[in-house]
């Protein structure tokens, strides 16, 4: 899935629809909102797998 995302924003550069700096600065904010996503479902999410297949 990575791949695909580096390889659409190379072609987005290369075919001269963005500027390389739109490309970096999406590919952060995108990390950027992935990991705070993540980092407020995962601890609540453990909690469900955890009753879910029975782990103390």
């Amino acid at each position: 899935m990575l791949l695909l995302a580096v390889l659409t924003g190379v072609s987005r550069v290369y075919v001269g629809v963005h500027y390389p700096g739109d490309i970096l600065g999406g590919f952060l904010l995108g990390m950027f909102n992935s990991r705070s996503l993540l980092s407020l479902v995962l601890p609540k999410m453990g909690d469900f797998f955890c009753v879910m297949f029975e782990v103390t």
